[in-house]
């Protein structure tokens, strides 16, 4: 993953990613982020090669495109779970942000959460963990999303995670993930996630069901 660094205000502020040009870094914003810090929350992010982001091994597997770079960007929005942000870039990181704004991210998409819960959720069959997904299931369907899968997790045949289930959701469209917050029913979705959810690795797939 490209290394990047955050500047957290609140919870509720909105979030500004900061893309750099050809042959610079994230340092290159330091003067601008001693503003937008006092409004926003904020992320920097070394493109691939540069900066912080420099791995031989990492370049020689991946093909340096627009489409890979943009997607190396998504990915570190994704693992920070920033569902919303502005963009600012200048040179290079102009043409990535409107990569990003014009790709197929507009085509179906499947998250794949490997949720580690709480003991107070009482997983998988107390009130607290029925209750997240019956407000789940009513959510998804706002913005024409759906639980498509969900297992409880039958232990670890190889590595270290530990998690107690695997629930797959699919939405149309990466904005319809986008909107979710905004829907009637997301904040006590959110509320609840919060008390049943201890962890959580989230993978971003193809949503294109057979």
């Amino acid at each position: 993953m490209l290394h990047f660094k955050t500047f957290l205000r609140k919870e509720t502020s909105s979030w500004v990613t900061f893309v750099h040009g050809a042959g610079g870094s994230s340092a290159i914003w330091h003067k601008q982020i001693k503003d937008f810090k006092k409004e926003y929350n904020i992320l920097l992010i070394d493109l691939r090669g540069h900066g912080k982001s420099k791995n031989k091994i990492y370049d020689k597997l991946k093909s340096y495109t627009f489409d890979s770079i943009s997607d190396e960007i998504i990915e570190v929005l994704d693992y920070l779970k920033i569902l919303k942000t502005h963009f600012i870039g200048i040179s290079l990181g102009t043409i990535i942000i409107r990569e990003i704004a014009e790709s197929g991210d507009d085509c179906p998409v499947l998250m794949l959460n490997l949720n580690k819960y709480n003991d107070e959720a009482g997983f998988p069959n107390g009130s607290p963990y029925k209750d997240y997904i019956n407000v789940l299931e009513d959510l998804l369907p706002r913005v024409g999303g759906r639980i498509v899968w969900r297992s409880a997790s039958l232990g670890r045949a190889v590595g270290e995670q530990d998690i107690d289930e695997i629930l797959a959701a699919w939405y149309p469209s990466h904005q319809s993930f986008l909107d979710l917050p905004d829907q009637p029913g997301a904040k006590e979705n959110f509320s609840l996630r919060k008390i049943c959810v201890k962890s959580a690795v989230i993978h971003r797939c193809n949503g294109v069901l057979p």
